[in-house]
């Protein structure tokens, strides 16, 4: 299958020395929503030395919708970097955000 393939290729990446070839790698994980594996690594990104590789996780974090991440995106709330702040409560305000339209439309 195509998608493993590519799995595969991130995996690597979210591991790779370079910083920037991680943020993108763990970027690019925010496009497999339901996941449990990009899930997983984009969550122990949130604890990434560079703060680009922080910010990629927390934006990943929210694309994927990954709500029970909350705990750890609460977390990087306390982060030094304002930068991986915004992005994770920007991930916190998308989860509320769709929690607050799913439960409209079953009103």
């Amino acid at each position: 299958m195509p998608w493993r393939k590519s799995l595969r290729i991130l995996r690597e990446g979210v591991i790779d020395p370079n910083a920037d070839k991680r943020a993108l790698a763990v970027r690019s994980l925010g496009l497999l929503p339901g996941n449990a594996e990009a899930e997983r690594l984009a969550i122990v990104a949130l604890t990434d030395e560079k703060s680009t590789v922080r910010v990629a996780a927390a934006s990943a974090l929210g694309s994927m919708h990954a709500e029970h991440s909350t705990g750890n995106l609460e977390e990087a709330l306390g982060d030094s970097e304002p930068s991986v702040v915004l992005a994770a409560a920007n991930s916190l305000l998308c989860f509320t955000m769709a929690w607050d339209m799913t439960r409209t439309t079953r009103s």
